[in-house]
């Protein structure tokens, strides 16, 4: 999923309204379901808007521009989009994996959050991973610094290079 991401795609901030998501590249069985519950594909330069839900099937994978950076959906994946601001992005993984881009170099204000069952992951200018299965969440952490917010209040940094493992018993 890194790969989707880190292949050849820079963004950088062109200005005007980015309160939405649009979708940069769709392969494979990817369905949303809006907040109207209506079951439609997904195609490339589709807007999504807050309270869409994602799923990709076994061949399934999406790349997705948000407005602080990008991010790839891998294969038998769940996602929620929770809420969409100009410099803020809450997303819910159900299930599957994310690989999240943030450059550095956007001076915007940057409120990317993966919010798991397990742990809240928020962004600090970064690139990352994260998987969601019914026995854990792991972040990896390619690039830069994540925060990882645990149910009870506990908050973890984790740094490039590292990984950290979430099981229903703790890190």
């Amino acid at each position: 999923i890194v790969a989707m991401i880190g292949a050849g795609i820079v963004w950088r901030n062109a200005g005007g309204d980015h309160t939405f998501v649009r979708v940069i590249k769709s392969q494979g069985e990817v369905a949303v379901r809006s907040a109207s519950s209506l079951h439609r594909g997904l195609t490339d330069g589709m807007h999504l808007n807050a309270h869409d839900a994602i799923n990709t099937g076994p061949t399934g994978h999406v790349v997705l521009q948000l407005a602080i950076g990008r991010l790839a959906l891998g294969s038998s994946s769940a996602m929620r989009i929770e809420h969409i601001a100009p410099h803020a992005v809450h997303l819910g993984l159900d299930r599957g994996a994310i690989a999240v881009h943030v450059p550095k170099e956007n001076d915007a204000p940057k409120d990317l959050r993966i919010n798991t069952s397990r742990a809240q992951v928020r962004v600090v200018g970064t690139l990352f991973g994260v998987t969601n299965d019914a026995s854990s969440t792991t972040i990896a952490v390619d690039d830069g610094l994540v925060d990882v917010a645990l149910p009870d209040g506990t908050h973890l940094g984790v740094p490039a290079g590292e990984s950290l493992a979430i099981r229903d018993s703790g890190p």
